[in-house]
């Protein structure tokens, strides 16, 4: 799993922890991140680059990919489909000053788009989670911020939001209109959310349209 970039190599220690040279190793993992590790096989690791901020991916031999965001330190998982099936890239490389993936389907993709030679890419985030000193609060409303609007799908894509209130089970998701062609800033709203001493919000967009959220607010 050891890979070089941002003058470093990163690598998946024996104990799951994934650790960055600088003098000492240095721990760049998460205890969740571990934790999901914990059991899993790693197959491969590799790094690339996207919009200016540089990547190192670990692919497993099931699952998602964990992928550390060597820029600002921040984990996410990446994968393939609607229902999270595993990432198909498997290696990069640099040709000719464009970057290359090798995939699973067989075939070299290059960077951009929405699909995965085809298929969804489903682009899910959660918030961090809000409490206010284990008192009831009322989530009257929620704003999100998406760029979009630059492509034309012939309707107007959409975004879902969901709450949970315990960590593990979701509400049902409530659909908002996502930015049309040459809404370049769309904010989607959603009301009554009820009230909670605890709660995390997550939203996804599988339509093939930037997707990029610039902020959120609660009130």
């Amino acid at each position: 799993t050891i890979a070089a970039d941002d003058n470093s190599f990163f690598w998946l220690g024996d104990d799951n922890i994934v650790y960055r040279n600088g003098g000492a190793p240095q721990v760049v993992s998460s205890f969740e991140v571990a934790e999901d590790i914990k059991g899993r096989v790693a197959d491969r690791a590799f790094t690339f680059t996207d919009r200016g901020h540089k990547f190192y991916a670990i692919k497993m031999e099931s699952g998602t990919t964990w992928v550390l965001d060597i820029t600002n330190g921040l984990w996410v998982e990446f994968s393939t489909g609607e229902l999270h099936n595993p990432w198909i890239a498997t290696s990069s490389f640099l040709f000719g000053g464009s970057l290359y993936f090798t995939t699973t389907t067989g075939k070299v993709c290059t960077q951009g788009g929405y699909n995965d030679d085809g298929d969804v890419i489903r682009a899910e985030m959660v918030s961090q989670p809000v409490e206010q000193g284990g008192e009831y609060f009322a989530i009257n409303k929620i704003h999100m911020n998406f760029d979009t609007g630059n492509e034309d799908l012939g309707r107007t894509p959409q975004v879902a939001l969901a709450l949970t209130r315990d960590g593990r089970t979701w509400t049902s998701d409530k659909w908002r209109p996502l930015g049309a062609i040459g809404e370049y800033l769309k904010r989607a709203t959603w009301h009554g959310l009820g009230s909670s001493r605890w709660v995390q919000a997550r939203v996804w967009i599988t339509d093939e349209v930037k997707r990029d959220l610039i902020g959120g607010t609660y009130g």
